[in-house]
């Protein structure tokens, strides 16, 4: 492995799967009482634009059992209650792809990020 390659660190895709959970979580805790205007328009659009990015950033790990969320998906022939439901089931889904995969857990020894020992007995 020569020194140019060494330049280059793999991504770590965790951290940003990561923050994306954290604001869908966010947006479905609080709903529309943190939104700068409460209309439910925009919060509907927020978690739907929320759960996209998610949906691109789990691409590499979806399998057979996966329900894609967003083929022929229209909002505006949605009332509220069928907006809700989709949110719902969306969510189901995803949390159940990252589940299968184990995108949800992490491990780690005494000598990897997390650890108060980090790099004690190196």
């Amino acid at each position: 492995m020569s020194d140019q390659d060494n330049k280059f660190k793999k991504y770590d895709h965790s951290a940003s799967i990561s923050r994306q959970i954290d604001r869908i979580n966010s947006l479905i805790s609080t709903g529309l009482q943190d939104m700068e205007k409460q209309n439910w328009d925009q919060y509907y659009n927020s978690v739907s634009m929320s759960l996209m990015t998610l949906d691109g950033m789990l691409e590499p790990f979806k399998d057979d059992e996966f329900e894609e969320q967003f083929n022929n998906f229209n909002p505006k022939r949605m009332n509220k209650g069928q907006q809700l439901s989709f949110v719902h089931e969306a969510w189901k889904n995803y949390t159940n792809l990252l589940h299968r995969q184990g995108l949800f857990y992490v491990s780690y020894s005494q000598d990897k990020l997390g650890s108060k020992r980090k790099g004690e007995n190196k």
